[in-house]
């Protein structure tokens, strides 16, 4: 059976590094959903265009955590 591909949830291979939950992804037809690996069952939906944004603001630091 194939897998398709962007259809499962994904979580950053750096969660292996920490003793925490995680933010996972996954891409469908033409939104991106979000989940914590704490609370599964509470999925957030975003537009292409939404994330395209977010994830810009997260490569030029917009989000950087402040310790």
């Amino acid at each position: 059976m194939k897998k398709k591909i962007g259809y499962e949830f994904k979580k950053s291979l750096y969660c292996e590094e920490c003793d925490c939950g995680c933010v996972e992804v996954k891409q469908g037809k033409d939104k991106i959903f979000v989940r914590s690996t704490f609370r599964q069952e509470d999925v957030v939906e975003f537009t292409f265009d939404e994330w395209e944004v977010f994830v810009k603001g997260v490569k030029s630091g917009e989000f950087d955590i402040q310790k």
